[in-house]
């Protein structure tokens, strides 16, 4: 799923194409949307087999029933399948496109922390300057860095941090349960990542776990909280943790594309 986002986002933006990116656990919501808005072509879908190939069906079911949910077409829109439809039949030729900086490249969706998600409408030159700020003050070191975070991608922090990463050719450690913090510190003992990217809330998790304490962090430069207030008294004790000057609070909101401001 990431990847093939991944992809999309980059297919789409190269093409003049507006990217909508929806919460996938919420179906009823997503075909509510896809319905108002008018100008939506086509909706990209995938399934555990495109994007886990390298685990047998046994080993899948061991972890319980697998259900197999049909893709129901939406009236009047076009569905595909990510990897039949797609990938498989679609040129490697690039496409020229005459694209403005001024021209939407998302329909990104808010939170919904005051009321209804509504789609942010941004621009091409709004993502790339917040990308190239964001980057160069915080001295993102091109090809080097290695970034672990846990946000989704149909929340503008995880597309954020996804296109910044790929920008910066870093590798990208994705957190699939943010729950699973034993996984989660596997997967910083054995890539040893640079920067951190989570809510207050997973930092909180983490540090209740013995073995996230136990950890080496020398490798780590930059810890950033996003998405919601971080307790001082929570930040204390991180600090205690992964060093000092690492810890770096960012706030925005979708509407800004979406970094306002860095909080060392």
């Amino acid at each position: 799923v990431q990847i093939s986002y991944q992809l999309n986002d980059l297919g789409s933006n190269g093409r003049n194409i507006a990217l909508v990116t929806l919460d996938t656990n919420y179906a009823e919501h997503i075909v509510k949307i896809a319905k108002q808005i008018e100008q939506l072509k086509m909706v990209i879908t995938t399934n555990v087999a495109s994007f886990l190939p390298e685990i047998n069906d046994d080993l899948i079911k061991s972890y319980g029933e697998i259900l197999e949910i049909e893709v129901i077409p939406i009236k009047g829109k076009l569905v595909l399948d990510f990897h039949s439809n797609i990938l498989d039949k679609c040129s490697t030729k690039p496409v020229s496109i005459d694209i403005s900086p001024d021209d939407i490249g998302w329909i990104q969706y808010t939170g919904g922390t005051t009321g209804p998600p509504k789609g942010a409408m941004l621009t091409h030159k709004g993502r790339v300057s917040n990308i190239i700020s964001f980057t160069k003050w915080s001295q993102w070191e091109k090809g080097k860095d290695v970034i672990c975070f846990g946000f989704p991608f149909f929340h503008i922090a995880g597309l954020n941090t996804s296109e910044m990463s790929l920008c910066q050719a870093s590798g990208q450690l994705m957190i699939l349960n943010p729950r699973d913090t034993d996984y989660i510190i596997k997967l910083i003992d054995k890539y040893r990542p640079t920067i951190l990217s989570n809510v207050p809330s997973l930092y909180q998790l983490l540090m209740k776990n013995q073995k996230f304490k136990e950890l080496d962090h020398s490798r780590l430069r930059l810890c950033l909280c996003a998405a919601s207030p971080f307790p001082k008294e929570s930040q204390a004790e991180l600090e205690s943790i992964i060093g000092e000057n690492v810890l770096l609070e960012v706030y925005g909101m979708t509407e800004l594309s979406p970094v306002a401001t860095m909080n060392p």
